[in-house]
């Protein structure tokens, strides 16, 4: 497989673009002008939606962020695992041991978000620890 490392002229990428968007094949185009079938796809999907790249990434940020409990919220949440059963703290559930599924339940109910399958064993297993103490 050839190594793409040639840069091209804006000349080139407009021509590039317009012939990809008229359906030319991408692979050949990559071929034709040096570069990457990648790279064409990627050309012609900017020029298609310019502002798609950006908004994907905010869409992904806020996913991100969405899903993350602050600390204060964190202590708590690890006080609930500690003290409560599912049954008491999650709506609609009946176990009476906590399970990732049944903690990620409770960080919905509580503040709307939905952590991720590692935090939720960190947070478990702190709970665990410190209820073996008391």
């Amino acid at each position: 497989m050839p190594k793409f490392e040639k840069k091209i002229t804006l000349e080139e990428r407009s021509e590039l673009v317009r012939r990809a968007l008229a359906g030319e094949n991408m692979a050949q185009l990559g071929r034709e002008f040096g570069v990457t079938r990648a790279y064409v796809s990627l050309l012609r999907q900017q020029a298609r939606d310019p502002d798609g790249f950006e908004r994907k990434k905010r869409a992904q940020l806020d996913r991100i962020l969405t899903k993350r409990l602050s600390e204060a919220e964190r202590a708590v949440f690890v006080r609930e695992l500690r003290t409560s059963v599912p049954s008491s703290r999650v709506p609609g559930s009946t176990a009476t041991i906590w399970t990732v599924d049944e903690a990620r339940d409770l960080a919905d109910h509580l503040y709307g978000k939905k952590p991720g399958r590692r935090f939720l064993q960190e947070c478990l297993n702190e709970a665990l620890k410190a209820r073996g103490r008391a």
